[in-house]
């Protein structure tokens, strides 16, 4: 079975909704966010900003380094949400997270569910980009649902990321 990083805080929170409640949450998340300025990220627009989510994806610093110095946005997001910083924290890609940060990645931004860079990188046990999210000044009292990052660190056994 091929490793794969943990990414669906859905379903290990087990919450279930109905639709017009789902609808209220997101409202509400978005009006919330408008309101203490932070804006929702930006929607993928261009082939730059999708391409760069593939390269972070698959941990292709070079790519990821011609991509943003030709206009990719640094706090794209897919359809569910996740900029390429969450994407490189979820995959262990700590020199593609490095850039992004540099580049001005927002290292608190949440996806659609609410988990932050912080979140994944200690759910997957990379203490090293745990380190570098902590020294950009990540919320380490980042809620999804009604875990933070150092709870989902010790329920996936990785103690050494404990805050």
């Amino acid at each position: 079975m091929q490793w794969r990083p943990f990414t669906n805080f859905d379903a290990l929170l087990k919450w279930r909704c109905t639709r017009a409640e789902t609808s209220i949450m997101v409202i509400s998340a978005v009006l919330l966010g408008l309101l203490f300025g932070q804006a929702p990220a930006p929607v993928r627009s261009t082939a730059a900003d999708t391409e760069l989510i593939e390269a972070v994806k698959r941990g292709d610093l070079a790519r990821t380094r011609d991509l943003l110095s030709r206009g990719a946005v640094v706090d794209t997001a897919d359809r569910r949400g996740f900029t390429p910083l969450l994407w490189a924290s979820a995959g262990g890609h700590l020199d593609v997270v490095r850039q992004l940060l540099e580049t001005g990645a927002s290292v608190d931004r949440k996806a659609g569910n609410g988990t932050t860079a912080l979140m994944l990188a200690s759910a997957n046990g990379f203490t090293e980009i745990v380190r570098a999210l902590l020294v950009r000044g990540a919320n380490v009292g980042a809620v999804s649902g009604s875990v933070n990052a150092r709870q989902l660190a010790l329920e996936r056994g990785h103690a050494g990321v404990v805050m």
